[in-house]
């Protein structure tokens, strides 16, 4: 069977004249350069964040345990960002934009002053996030805070998260 994107004329090949060639993202796919998406991977993360909180607090992990777990998912959230995540299907992949990659996201995020290295930089926006986060709990479990200032400050280093994540200009947040 000939595949009809291969066929001049074919209105397969016209819907997809030159995406591929031209390194388009699979906007099948979820696209990292969209605001939404980029906010449900911060707060999956943030969710794995509260869940080794809660598992170091009820004595489930210790402290080194809990910590590798907030690790491990920074690192898996990050190469998400960096495009270099492998899925096992396809289909639970993302469209990842150039802008996506150690040379354009890593190079805008060493310029934040988040790591001197670009491969590593948006690991660190996510622990940084994560501590900003763990800070907020902490406080608000040992009742200096309350309900309402807990749930801001993450509300606020999540829209930061997402700001750097896609590379918006500062100013558009002041």
């Amino acid at each position: 069977m000939t595949d009809r994107k291969q066929t001049e004329g074919a209105t397969e090949r016209n819907q997809d004249r030159g995406r591929d060639q031209l390194g388009f993202p699979d906007l099948s796919l979820p696209y990292l350069g969209d605001p939404e998406v980029v906010e449900g991977l911060v707060r999956q993360f943030l969710s794995d964040v509260v869940a080794a909180r809660k598992g170091y607090n009820a004595d489930e992990l210790d402290a080194e345990q809990a910590q590798e777990k907030v690790k491990r998912s920074a690192k898996r959230h990050a190469d998400i960002f960096m495009g270099r995540a492998v899925f096992e299907k396809p289909e639970d992949g993302f469209a990842v934009p150039p802008w996506n990659s150690p040379a354009q996201l890593g190079r805008y995020l060493v310029g934040k002053g988040l790591d001197p290295d670009e491969d590593e930089a948006c690991e660190s926006l996510f622990l940084l996030t994560a501590n900003l986060v763990l800070d907020a709990m902490a406080e608000h479990e040992d009742d200096k805070i309350d309900d309402e200032t807990a749930q801001f400050r993450t509300d606020v280093a999540v829209e930061q998260a997402v700001q750097m994540l896609l590379g918006l200009p500062d100013e558009m947040f002041e």
